[in-house]
């Protein structure tokens, strides 16, 4: 079995996952084509060429109920696996061939916890900083500033929003008062409605194909939680829409990885099932191993909810890495009705185990130290753009929920274009900030300041530079000052290395916000210009706090703008 990188829990941890290698996923244009190919179980007379047609086929069945274009078919190893995808690529009578991959959940890590705005009564509300910060372990104000927002708007039970996770946790009266029911099914073994799936009551498990959908490992639930708990009942938490119908759609088991044949059977039923948002706070990284086109399937059944009005959601993944380089998917598709939704801390800036990028990641949302629910009843917080993915689709209901009649592009249009614009997430994501509720909501557009033109370049009075190397645990801050009508300043390093897994270079503005942060960037870099700060004063600290070894960096120069 083929062993390829995907996304874990753990901070910075990356684990292989295992990858289903003898068994390829077809989507075919005509259902004709593949109920020909599922009758016969043959290749003989269906490829083109002599070596794949003497391939035996192990198995070839229809996953997609009601969608019949949408074949898997397995093969006896990895080597006829790759003939056969050969192939199929070539095909004319093929959309789209993969293998049967498997994703991990983006969830990174868990402790355990206990005016003009509308305030829920819910008991554990003050805790829920990314809601409401009041600055008390953060920076006042770096939320999603949902208090203001639910003057306008707390959610509707006409939005549904699809969960595809491991579940939900049918026993806690904070997320089962939310639960989308299908009210033209009953349990009684039959499948009542026609949609292909008996006693989905709830929504369906497609690890068991059975509509048994509680949740075993509670992420799915805590990903519901931060949509959907009910809010204002004086219990729990608030979700971000305090009545919502979330239907959970499992693929993630107790342990394990979900593979694509089941993500793309639980967007097929969210189609159909009449899903607004989908929510897909999952990921897998490629690590560069995997070859291009492989994706094609998944894309393509992400693709199809287009034309349903249907917003998809994505997490951005938790390898702390930029996605132009190592991409992680489905958040690089980069579809039109799709938001990859990259992470940030208490302090407004970017969590150090985010992916992110200003091509493949839209917008940020808070993602660390997130409070939400757990299964048994119980609360905990958690990290991860798995976190952060639910901010954005909580929202986008409430956007839903305030404008029944907009579509998928309406909505993502109001959110990105109303975030909250953050100076250190300027090369972090795409629309160079944090969500924001209350602007998307009231159509308040921000936009990014213009970039300082006409640099000059000053010497620095004594030239700044750490030890070399770094040792452990060490700290140090200089501080740097420009003409006193200068707009804005950026450092020029000489020689910089930050690429140890603990260490960065932090630069702060004048009203104490940090505006940029190196952390993780790989190698030494020569004569390298930083990200610039406004204002005529500029803070820059090291930091590294277990691993040494690295050069530091060390600066002679730097530039100012007026």
């Amino acid at each position: 079995m083929k062993k390829l990188c995907a996304l874990v829990c753990g901070t910075f941890l990356i684990s292989c996952g295992a990858l289903a290698s003898t068994e390829i996923l077809v989507k075919f244009k005509q259902a004709g084509t593949a109920a020909s190919l599922v009758r016969s179980k043959k290749l003989n007379g269906f490829a083109s060429s002599l070596a794949v047609s003497q391939l035996q086929l192990q198995a070839v069945r229809q996953f997609v109920p009601k969608d019949g274009r949408y074949v898997k078919l397995t093969v006896a190893n990895e080597n006829e696996a790759k003939t056969l995808l050969k192939e199929l690529r070539t095909r004319k009578d093929v959309l789209s061939a993969g293998l049967n991959k498997q994703y991990q959940l983006t969830q990174a890590s868990g402790k355990n916890c206990c005016t003009s705005e509308a305030l829920a009564t819910d008991p554990l509300f003050s805790q829920q900083w990314a809601l409401r910060n009041m600055g008390v372990d953060g920076k006042l104000g770096a939320d999603i500033d949902i208090a203001r927002a639910w003057k306008i708007q707390t959610g509707s039970k006409n939005v549904v929003v699809a969960i595809i996770d491991s579940g939900m946790d049918l026993n806690n009266p904070d997320l089962t008062g939310n639960v989308w029911r299908n009210s033209r099914e009953s349990v009684d073994g039959v499948d009542n409605d026609g949609n292909g799936y008996n006693d989905d009551i709830y929504g369906w498990n497609f690890l068991n194909n059975d509509g048994n959908v509680q949740d075993e490992r509670s992420h799915g639930s805590h990903v519901a939680g931060i949509i959907g708990a009910v809010g204002n009942d004086g219990r729990g938490i608030a979700g971000i829409n305090w009545q919502v119908s979330l239907m959970p759609l499992k693929v993630f088991g107790a342990t394990g990885g979900a593979y694509e044949e089941h993500i793309i059977q639980a967007l097929r039923y969210a189609q159909a099932n009449g899903a607004h948002i989908i929510n897909a706070s999952f990921a897998y990284s490629t690590k560069g191993v995997i070859e291009p086109g492989e994706y094609d399937v998944l894309r393509d059944a992400i693709n199809d909810l287009e034309s349903s009005g249907i917003l998809f959601v994505s997490s951005a993944g938790n390898d702390g890495l930029s996605l132009d380089t190592t991409p992680a998917y489905p958040a690089n598709y980069a579809l039109s009705h799709q938001i990859t939704v990259a992470s940030t801390d208490s302090h407004d800036v970017i969590s150090g185990f985010s992916n992110y990028s200003a091509t493949f990641a839209d917008i940020a949302a808070p993602g660390s130290a997130i409070l939400s629910a757990l299964l048994g009843n119980d609360y905990k917080v958690q990290d991860g753009t798995s976190m952060a993915a639910p901010m954005v689709s909580g929202v986008a209901a409430l956007l839903k929920a305030e404008n029944p009649t907009w579509q998928a592009t309406q909505i993502k249009e109001a959110i990105l274009r109303g975030r909250d614009y953050v100076p250190s997430l300027a090369t972090k994501v795409k629309t160079q900030g944090r969500l924001n509720a209350y602007n998307s909501l009231r159509g308040i557009y921000r936009t990014a300041p213009p970039e300082p033109t006409n640099w000059v370049r000053q010497s620095l009075p004594e030239v700044i530079e750490t030890l070399h190397p770094v040792p452990f645990a060490y700290e140090k801050a200089f501080e740097v000052y420009g003409p006193a009508d200068a707009k804005a300043m950026r450092i020029i390093f000489d020689q910089i290395e930050d690429s140890c897994r603990y260490c960065a270079v932090e630069i702060y503005d004048k009203t104490g916000t940090m505006v940029v942060s190196t952390s993780q960037t790989p190698g030494v870099r020569y004569n390298e210009t930083s990200r610039y700060v406004f204002g005529n004063y500029m803070k820059i600290v090291y930091k590294t706090v277990l691993t040494p070894g690295a050069y530091g960096f060390k600066a002679s120069y730097f530039e100012y703008s007026r």
